[in-house]
């Protein structure tokens, strides 16, 4: 299935066939107190996964991931505007490096509208392909395997990642390595202009 029909999909049918299946896993990973990621090895349940990290999101949002032409915030935009109320209340924040050159993903200008400085972005450029990643309350995680940017007539099971939502070390980990990206990106702001 290429992307652009996965996403047809997925803005047809959203969450609601599946949530409760996904939903049993991920409260079984954690009752078991399980560390354990659990694989995605296609953009739809990519998108499966990813709803629910935001949907289990109390505090904070970081995320490292790449322009272009995917749709994937704007589909998942219902349930990251509740998150983005809860993180209000909870003075989180929403952190977001786009990698790439082309335009910043659907969705993220309309978010930036509503919720203000909860959200911030930086722009950078990656000279090879990198590995996109976001992280959740410091402990849930996705981490993708390094795929070429998302076109819509792209195969979707080139998209695969690893999703944990219950490493306490490995999302600080990768949530230091975002920091330091993050603050080298100020500095070069502040050295550019």
């Amino acid at each position: 299935m290429q992307v652009a029909q996965v996403e047809r999909l997925y803005a047809k049918n959203g969450m609601n066939e599946i949530r409760a299946d996904y939903r049993a896993i991920v409260g079984t990973f954690r009752r078991l107190k399980r560390q354990e990621a659990i694989p995605n090895n296609d953009y739809l349940h990519g998108l499966y996964l990813t709803d629910l990290m935001f949907a289990s999101t109390r505090q904070h949002i970081r995320m490292l991931t790449g322009t272009g032409e995917s749709n994937w915030l704007a589909l998942l935009e219902p349930t990251l505007v509740k998150t983005l109320a809860r993180m209000r209340e909870a003075r989180g924040f929403l952190k977001a490096i786009f990698v790439g050159e082309g335009k910043l993903p659907l969705g993220i200008h309309g978010l930036r509208e509503q919720f203000g400085e909860l959200i911030q972005i930086q722009k950078a450029r990656a000279e090879s392909p990198i590995r996109h990643f976001i992280t959740c309350d410091s402990y849930m995680l996705r981490l993708e395997s390094v795929h070429p940017p998302i076109t819509p007539d792209m195969d979707s099971n080139v998209i695969k990642a690893d999703v944990y939502f219950n490493n306490v070390a490995k999302t600080k980990k990768t949530e230091k390595e975002f920091d330091y990206i993050w603050t080298y990106l100020e500095h070069q702001d502040l050295i550019n202009g």
